[in-house]
C-alpha cells in the first residue's frame, strides 16, 4: 500500500522547498552577475590599459627623439661658439705677445714666440689644435703635421676637391673671419676624409689667419655618449625604460643598461641570441615606418631578469645616426591589478552572499511563523469540516460553510450539502417504497418468502410465518 502523506506536511515541504530554491536562485544570480561584471571590467581595463600604455610609450620615444634633435642643434651651436672663442683667445694672446715684443724683437722672433705658444695648445683628447697660415698660402703652424710648415698650401685640396687654404684665405680677406667645413686629416687616425668645422680669423699685425676646429665625429661621439647616458637613466611606469641600438644591431642601451656599441644585441646575451635576433627583426621592420610602430613580444623584466613577461614596445628611428629607439612596458602589470580586483570582487561577493543568507534566514523565520499560523488555520478548518461532514452524514442536517475560513473547503461543504440532501431524499423514497411493499405483502393471502442471491432469507409475510412456524425475526 502506498504510503500516505499528510496534506499540511506536503504543503509545508513544498513551500519550504520553493523558498530554498528562491534563495539559491538569488545567490546564483549574484554570483553570475558579479562574474559578468568582472569579465566586462577586465576587458575594459585591459583595453584602457593597453591604449594608455601605448600612448605613454609613443610619448616617451618621441620625447627622446626630440631631445636628441634638440641636443644636436644646440650642440653644434655650442661647439661653434666654443671654437670661435678659442680662436678669439688665440688671436688675443698673439696680439698681446706682439704688442709686448714689438719694440724689443724683430718680426721673425715675435712670430716664433707666438708659434711656440700656440703649438702647445691642445684640447679634448689632443685632437684639437691651432693652425696659422700666411696670406700668401704658406703654412706657418701645422701642429698635427709640422713637416708641412713652410710649405705653400694654396693648391692643396681635400677629398671632395675643395681648395681648403685658398677658401679660408678668401673668407679672411673678404670678411675678416668666418666658418669653413671640409675633409681633413685627424691626429692619430689614418686617412684625410675626417669632417672638420674650423673658424678662422685674420691677424693683421703679421698678415696671418689663425684658426682651429673640431672634428664632427668627435663632437657627435661626445654628444652621443652624453645622450646615451641620459637616456639609459630614463624610467617610467613600473618597469618602463628606453632601449637603443643601431640599425646594424649594435647594442647601445638594453634594459636600461648602457653599452658601447661594439657588440650586437645577440652577442650581449648569447643565451638569448635567437630570441634577440627575432626581436631585432621586429624592431627593424617597425623602424621603417616613418611615424614608428608597435611590436609585441616577451622579454626578461628589468627588476627580475629571470622572469620573462609579455611586452609591447613603440619603435622609431633616428635617421641622422641610424639609431633604433624604443620604449616598452610589461603587460602583466595589468594582470596584477586584475588580481587585486578579483580579490576585492570575491570579498565583496562573499559579503553580499552573507547578507543575502542573513536576510534569507530572517525571512525564513518569518515565513515559518506565517506558515505555522496558516497551518493552524487550515487544521482548524479541516477538523471543523471533517467533524461537520461526519455529523451530517450520521445525524443528518447540513454543514455550516460560514464557519469555514478557506473558500475551497467552504465550496466543498456546499457540494457535500447537496450530496447529503440528495442522499437523504433517496433514503426516504426507498423507506417509503419498502413500507408500501411490506403492506402489500402482508395483505395478500399467499405465503411470500424473499431471499438474497445466496439463498439467505431476508423477509416473509404473516402467511409464510404461519405455514412455516418461524417468525420473521428468526
Amino acid at each position: 500500500m502506498r504510503r500516505q502523506l499528510k496534506l499540511i506536511t506536503a504543503v509545508r515541504l513544498l513551500l519550504l522547498g520553493a523558498f530554498v530554491m528562491l534563495v539559491l536562485a538569488v545567490v546564483a544570480v549574484q554570483i553570475y552577475g558579479a562574474r559578468e561584471r568582472f569579465a566586462a571590467s577586465s576587458a575594459r581595463l585591459r583595453s584602457e590599459y593597453m591604449a594608455q600604455q601605448k600612448s605613454l610609450l609613443k610619448t616617451e620615444v618621441e620625447r627622446v627623439r626630440a631631445t636628441i634633435e634638440y641636443y644636436r642643434e644646440h650642440s653644434e651651436q655650442h661647439v661653434r661658439s666654443m671654437v670661435r672663442d678659442r680662436v678669439y683667445r688665440a688671436c688675443a694672446a698673439a696680439e698681446a705677445l706682439y704688442n709686448r715684443y714689438v719694440d724689443q724683437k724683430n718680426v721673425a722672433e715675435i712670430q716664433q714666440i707666438i708659434i711656440t705658444a700656440l703649438r702647445a695648445e691642445r684640447y679634448p683628447e689632443d685632437n684639437g689644435y691651432f693652425f696659422i697660415t700666411a696670406l700668401d698660402g704658406t703654412e706657418v703652424l701645422f701642429a698635427d703635421k709640422p713637416q708641412l710648415e713652410g710649405r705653400n698650401m694654396l693648391q692643396v685640396r681635400d677629398s671632395n676637391g675643395k681648395y681648403v687654404v685658398r677658401d679660408m684665405l678668401e673668407i679672411a680677406q673678404r670678411k675678416g673671419e668666418g666658418w669653413y667645413r671640409y675633409l681633413w686629416t685627424k691626429p692619430g687616425m689614418s686617412g684625410a676624409d675626417h669632417t672638420k668645422i674650423s673658424f678662422i680669423k685674420l691677424f693683421k699685425p703679421l698678415g696671418w689667419i689663425i684658426g682651429t676646429g673640431l672634428y664632427v665625429s668627435d663632437v657627435e661621439k661626445d654628444l652621443q655618449d652624453e645622450l646615451l647616458d641620459e637616456i639609459s637613466a630614463i624610467r617610467f611606469g613600473k618597469n618602463g625604460y628606453i632601449f637603443v641600438n643601431t640599425t646594424a644591431g649594435d647594442a647601445l642601451i638594453i634594459a636600461g643598461k648602457r653599452y658601447n656599441g661594439d657588440k650586437k644585441l645577440w652577442q650581449v646575451f648569447p643565451d638569448k641570441a635567437q630570441r634577440l635576433k627575432e626581436i631585432f627583426a621586429l624592431e627593424l621592420n617597425a623602424s621603417r615606418n616613418p611615424g614608428g610602430d608597435y611590436i609585441h613580444y616577451t622579454f626578461p623584466k628589468l627588476a627580475d631578469p629571470d622572469t620573462e613577461a609579455p611586452k609591447v614596445s613603440f619603435i622609431a628611428k633616428d635617421d641622422h645616426w641610424n639609431w633604433i629607439i624604443g620604449a616598452g612596458v610589461y603587460l602583466d602589470d595589468v594582470e596584477d591589478k586584475l588580481a587585486v580586483m578579483q580579490r576585492e570582487l570575491d570579498g565583496q561577493l562573499q559579503r553580499d552572499i552573507g547578507k543575502t543568507l542573513l536576510v534569507s534566514l530572517l525571512l525564513l523565520a518569518l515565513f515559518l511563523w506565517l506558515l505555522h499560523v496558516v497551518s493552524r488555520w487550515l487544521l482548524r478548518d479541516v477538523s471543523s469540516f471533517v467533524s461537520q461532514v461526519t455529523r451530517a452524514a450520521s445525524e443528518g442536517g447540513a454543514i455550516d460553510s460560514g464557519k469555514i475560513r478557506f473558500s475551497e473547503l467552504a465550496q466543498m461543504a456546499v457540494d457535500i450539502n447537496v450530496i447529503l440532501k440528495d442522499r437523504h431524499a433517496a433514503e426516504r423514497a426507498l423507506f417509503e417504497e419498502k413500507e408500501h411493499l411490506r403492506t402489500t405483502l402482508n395483505s395478500i393471502g399467499d405465503a411470500v418468502i424473499t431471499t438474497d442471491t445466496d439463498g439467505v432469507i431476508t423477509g416473509m409475510n404473516p402467511v409464510a410465518e404461519h405455514l412455516t412456524g418461524w417468525p420473521e425475526s428468526e
